[in-house]
């Protein structure tokens, strides 16, 4: 705790002789050279943004015609219009972009909707536990090897979801979870 005192009481000792010489040398009061240091971090900053703003302005533009492919790209299919109401037993797919109409799939009872939220929970059981173990073994392992060993198993998990264990997509059909192919 002394040696910490002893150092500011040296540094401001020093910065003190430092700015005394400095006053003897240009003739300049304390708050003089205060303000010229101030002064002179509001220039450089000001330097700085406008070093941005020229670069930005210098930027060069170019002009690309189309192809006429790409002026001729444009989508014959059937658009799909919000304003009409949708029949309670289909939803509507559509592309929020374009409104292309993509199709219809039937509509889920309440019932169905939890069935499959079961479903897919216990399908996911076997992800969390891979990932809750790579995560463990990366940040609680004893040494760089285990850290290695632990972010390997943790993006292996996150890139390939399901690939532990059995596997969410095996576990699902085994569920009873099927895919349907949209009409």
């Amino acid at each position: 705790m002394d040696a910490a005192q002893d150092v500011v009481k040296a540094m401001s000792a020093l910065v003190q002789q430092g700015v005394v010489s400095l006053s003897q040398l240009t003739g300049l009061t304390d708050t003089q050279l205060v303000q010229l240091v101030v002064a002179a971090v509001v220039a450089l900053g000001l330097l700085y943004l406008l070093k941005d703003v020229i670069g930005t302005l210098l930027i060069p533009s170019i002009r690309v015609e189309l192809t006429d492919a790409e002026a001729n790209d444009t989508i014959d299919a059937v658009k799909y219009d919000p304003s009409k109401p949708a029949d309670k037993d289909v939803v509507p797919c559509y592309d929020p972009s374009t409104l292309q109409l993509l199709g219809h799939l039937p509509a889920m009872s309440a019932a169905e909707v939890r069935a499959r939220i079961a479903r897919a929970k216990e399908a996911s059981k076997p992800n969390a536990v891979a990932f809750g173990t790579a995560l463990i073994s990366m940040f609680y392992g004893p040494g760089l090897i285990y850290s290695v060993r632990g972010l390997a198993s943790l993006l292996h998990c996150l890139a390939f979801p399901g690939s532990y264990g059995k596997g969410s997509v095996g576990t699902a059909a085994a569920g009873g979870v099927k895919a349907k192919k949209a009409a």
